[in-house]
């Protein structure tokens, strides 16, 4: 499971390190503690349980706690978080990628190094702003934003326009420059669930954050969230939650 599906997290920094050691063979026992690193140069293989993950120069690699593997690199020069997550699940998967803005994730990195070993006053939400900047970033990576190709287009559309209730398939289809059936087919296989599902999800956490704030019935929460039935809404929140919005 990847931690960013999971927005009950949150993140404490423990430390941020700059390393630089030359090639080698490295057996790490597991850490009680989440590591995110990028690295400036030299390429790595992880050995985990069998499983062979390559990490280039210029890519950002996640390694959860408790994750015993063994390090096979070349020379290395990078930046490393070690980090705790409270408020999820207890185990994530290992991931890398390699970034489009290689220098942007350069710049966070040392920045974020900079910060913490400084420590000025206030030195920890600085240093924290810095590293969930770079949160987003990774995960608009994986969502394919940055590259603004037709599916980042099309996802940058559906954040800004779930709300709304005329927000249709034929329009994401027309964005994405496909028939509708071959759109929904490449939206499943990018981001795992229906163009309608993904929507939804959207609306349904929207909707809980506005019933909670008190300041709305549930008709205007309804109408809010993109739903022009009060009652369809309610037997959707109902069938998601297996409670009532009253019950949220």
């Amino acid at each position: 499971m990847d931690f960013f599906d999971d927005d009950r997290n949150l993140f404490r920094i423990l430390s941020v390190l700059e390393l630089s050691w030359d090639g080698a063979v490295r057996h790490a026992n597991p850490r009680p503690f989440h590591a995110l690193s990028f690295r400036l140069k030299g390429d790595a293989s992880f050995v985990h349980d069998g499983v062979i993950s390559h990490v280039s120069g210029d890519s950002i690699a996640y390694v959860p706690k408790d994750f015993e593997y063994t390090l096979d690199h070349q020379s290395e020069h990078l930046y490393v978080v070690h980090f705790e997550i409270e408020g999820g699940w207890d185990h994530y998967d290992f991931f890398s990628l390699s970034p489009d803005d290689t220098q942007l994730y350069h710049y966070l990195f040392r920045s974020l190094f900079d910060v913490w070993n400084r420590k000025t006053p206030g030195y920890r939400y600085a240093a924290t702003s810095i590293f969930y900047a770079i949160l987003e970033g990774i995960k608009k990576e994986q969502s394919g934003h940055p590259r603004q190709n037709k599916m980042g287009k099309v996802l940058e559309y559906i954040h800004k326009h779930y709300s709304e209730s005329d927000i249709s398939i034929s329009k994401l289809s027309e964005i994405f420059g496909t028939s509708d059936t071959y759109f929904r087919r490449a939206f499943k296989q990018r981001c795992g669930t229906t163009p309608l599902k993904y929507i939804n999800q959207l609306r349904l956490k929207y909707a809980e954050e506005l019933i909670h704030s008190g300041y709305y019935s549930i008709r205007e929460v309804s109408e809010k969230v993109g739903f022009d039935d009060p009652k369809y809404f309610s037997r959707f929140v109902k069938m998601q939650k297996k409670v009532p919005p009253s019950k949220l």
